[in-house]
């Protein structure tokens, strides 16, 4: 055979050498139709679409966020997945059965595969290495997972009153449905919250405001578990719907003194605050006022009344219709009303867009990677169970829309 016919077979051999593990990837990539199907989480059904591979049930990245509260990321260019909950961090290949789990490699029954352009993993591997029970009825199909009703142990809470409400709700919850936890919510405020943390007095932190660069060096976990909304609230007679942002500044700084200032009533204004420890006190320093005055002029007027909690300062304008102070969205009912800033009502569309200037993340905090019940919990709070029972009937924002 000729040097040159010899040379382009040898070509054509390794391109089909090449293309053969290309195909394969591609076969288990690009799979057959996906199923909807229902898993019983705890006692908590959720509908999801699903791919089949022999006993394998694989499911979207999206399933895994909503049933058992995971922080998930896929890189279409890589082909990488990240699937994070609080105790375990997953690294995973679309097409791959090899995959690491906390550093550690592993190999899961089959391998993660795109239904078009959505990853798809198998649902046993996970729940499984996180410490659940994953379970498949023969004759039904029905899958139930077990993860959060085998908790044991003792939990500390403490922190932001803005969490608190929902915390406590959740904690009751979760108490009731394991025998053998008992978890403690107490609030104090952002600061305490943080400090508590550092401190070791606390096994979780709650907190309404950013964790600052140094203590995030002792603070080394900190999730978002809800988005919140602060709402500038006044008396429901007063007749004031909106005011810019400037001035909503001024009047917290005490230079617009009267309501007529800003279309109201002959009125003096009277100022409400929080105290030196609220999360929400630190917010509307960063967010409203020292965009106008600075970071060494946000102090709130020294006239303003200081009180401890979010529901301490409600009743306060409730109470005075000339008042004016600021509250969590999830505290604002129908004894005080609030006001527009720039035009713009707090609402979870806002909010999320970021259209609304007084929006911030609502956090739960760790000294390092939370463990047994601690990681459970705050795995609990981010599914949708728990975001729709009890985030979103506080009256606060879910971190993912809730059907």
């Amino acid at each position: 055979m000729k040097p040159k016919k010899i040379f382009a077979l040898t070509l054509v051999m390794v391109f089909a050498f090449l293309l053969i593990p290309a195909m394969n990837l591609s076969a288990s990539a690009t799979t057959a139709a996906t199923v909807k199907r229902t898993v019983n989480v705890d006692g908590f059904e959720i509908a999801t679409d699903t791919v089949t591979d022999g006993s394998t049930v694989l499911v979207p990245l999206k399933f895994l966020e909503e049933a058992v509260g995971a922080i998930t990321t896929y890189n279409p260019r890589s082909r990488s997945i990240s699937i994070r909950t609080a105790s375990f961090s997953f690294s995973m290949d679309i097409g791959q059965r090899s995959y690491t789990v906390n550093g550690q490699r592993r190999s899961m029954p089959v391998a993660p595969r795109l239904s078009g352009t959505v990853p798809y993993v198998p649902l046993v591997t996970v729940i499984r290495d996180i410490g659940g029970i994953f379970a498949t009825n023969p004759s039904t199909k029905n899958m139930t997972v077990t993860y959060f009703s085998n908790i044991s142990g003792n939990v500390v809470i403490t922190g932001s009153t803005t969490l608190y409400p929902f915390m406590v709700e959740a904690a009751d919850f979760l108490n009731e449905f394991n025998p053998n936890l008992n978890i403690t919510v107490a609030g104090g405020g952002s600061g305490a919250g943080q400090t508590g943390t550092i401190d070791g007095t606390n096994n979780i932190g709650m907190s309404s405001s950013t964790v600052s660069a140094d203590r995030q060096k002792q603070i080394r976990y900190i999730i978002p578990v809800a988005y919140d909304a602060i709402a500038i609230v006044i008396h429901p007679s007063n007749p004031v719907q909106n005011l810019t942002l400037a001035q909503a500044a001024a009047i917290f700084k005490g230079e617009i003194t009267n309501w007529n200032e800003v279309g109201g009533n002959n009125a003096p204004i009277i100022v409400h605050s929080r105290d030196a420890v609220s999360g929400t006190g630190v917010t509307v320093r960063e967010l409203l006022i020292r965009p106008f005055y600075g970071s060494d002029n946000d102090a709130i007027v020294e006239t303003a009344t200081p009180h401890v909690s979010n529901g301490l300062q409600r009743n306060a304008v409730a109470s005075d219709v000339n008042a004016v102070g600021f509250l969590s969205i999830g505290y604002v009912d129908s004894t005080v009303k609030f006001v527009s800033l720039n035009d713009i009502a707090p609402t979870f569309d806002t909010v999320i867009s970021g259209a609304y200037p007084l929006g911030r993340n609502l956090y739960l905090l760790s000294r390092s990677r939370p463990m047994g019940a601690s990681a459970r919990i705050i795995d609990f709070i981010r599914t949708n169970h728990a975001q729709q029972e009890f985030i979103a009937a506080a009256e606060f924002l879910t971190i993912r829309p809730i059907n």
